[in-house]
């Protein structure tokens, strides 16, 4: 049995012998949880509903200390952070640290001030920073089942990355503290590209988490007094005060499930051409089906582009029977405006408009 295999097993036991009840707030939906420090050394697991940012619940005392973490999806109940240098995962609805292993592969001299998971790829992306004068961050992955961190790269132009989350299209956000800008992080290289200030100022920045179902980004800072939600704008880098509260929320993370974009075959009758047919509806927002027929088997490429040629999203690349097709396509992080749907099957290629309306 691997590591990980172990720990899920040690959290499923938890679970079932737990009698423990969140009420109002079960596991599930648009709920935030996260490791409350303002009562240090005692660390609270507490949960919050959100969008609201109230009342928050406290769970219960936890021994993960770490900043920054984020839930997974193999397992539901597994909000992954750290205590002490070593990975930890945590049981949403007691606040249970179960050990899985020590961090290693982290340039030394650095300590973990974010974690993100992306649920698209089922990646841990993890920061490090040397926290000197100037600061300098780097980015890794990590594997959640020994604890070894693979160095991606240095996060160029954020010295003061404190916090960073990851979205469905697996995209990654990062909050620096050293230029108060919210910033996105290329997970191929590190670097990193500015996106605007947040319009506070970020040294207190704490830890950050997309809602997986609507697709919002939030934010939690504390100011060494008191604490705060924020939204973030991610086509501006804005911020918008959402609640102030008394929790230091050192990790933070959001469960829930990611909007499928799933691909399903609506009829297997052969159809007499290839063909992509306009969305529906149209204008949209924020989901749209694409409906599309090939007429033999074929290497089916349907991508979705915005006005400037850039690709958004990635809905079907593999090889398909004769039949037609339906895509789903969910743009909860994109803005209004005009976007191309094209597929590309065999020697055919097809485009059609696209549009979003918020």
């Amino acid at each position: 049995m691997s590591n990980l295999q172990l720990v899920l097993s040690k959290l499923m036991l938890l679970v079932l012998v737990s009698a423990s009840s969140l009420n109002a707030q079960q596991l599930g939906g648009s709920t935030g949880y996260g490791v409350d420090g303002s009562n240090f050394p005692t660390m609270n697991w507490i949960s919050v509903p959100i969008p609201a940012g109230t009342p928050i619940m406290t769970i219960g005392a936890t021994t993960a200390d770490g900043q920054g973490g984020d839930f997974i999806s193999l397992f539901q109940a597994g909000f992954f952070t750290t205590q002490s240098g070593t990975l930890v995962s945590i049981v949403a609805d007691l606040g249970t640290a179960v050990t899985i292993a020590p961090i290693t592969g982290v340039t030394p001299g650095q300590i973990i001030v974010g974690m993100g998971f992306d649920l698209s790829s089922a990646t841990m992306y993890l920061v490090g920073s040397n926290l000197g004068i100037p600061p300098s961050t780097q980015l890794y992955t990590l594997d959640i089942g020994t604890g070894a961190a693979t160095l991606i790269g240095d996060i160029t132009n954020a010295p003061g990355i404190f916090a960073i989350a990851v979205n469905c299209d697996g995209e990654i956000y990062g909050f620096d503290s050293a230029g108060g800008n919210l910033v996105s992080i290329d997970p191929t290289t590190g670097a990193a590209t500015i996106v605007g200030s947040l319009g506070v100022s970020s040294i207190f920045a704490q830890d950050a988490d997309f809602d997986p179902e609507t697709g919002m980004l939030y934010w939690t800072i504390f100011n060494g007094a008191s604490g705060e939600l924020r939204s973030v704008d991610v086509n501006t880098g804005n911020s918008t005060l959402i609640t102030t509260w008394s929790a230091d929320l050192i990790s933070f993370g959001i469960f829930g499930d990611c909007p499928s974009t799933g691909v399903e075959q609506t009829s297997n009758e052969v159809p007499s051409e290839y063909k992509l047919s306009q969305n529906y509806p149209n204008p949209f927002n924020p989901s749209t089906n694409i409906e599309y027929s090939i007429p033999s088997e074929s290497f089916v490429e349907l991508k979705v582009y915005d006005v400037l040629g850039n690709e958004v999203a990635s809905l079907v690349n593999e090889q398909q029977q004769a039949g037609v097709y339906k895509a789903d396509f969910t743009a909860v992080n994109l803005p209004s405006g005009m976007y191309f749907a094209r597929i590309t099957a065999n020697e055919f290629t097809q485009v059609v408009k696209m549009i979003l309306i918020k």
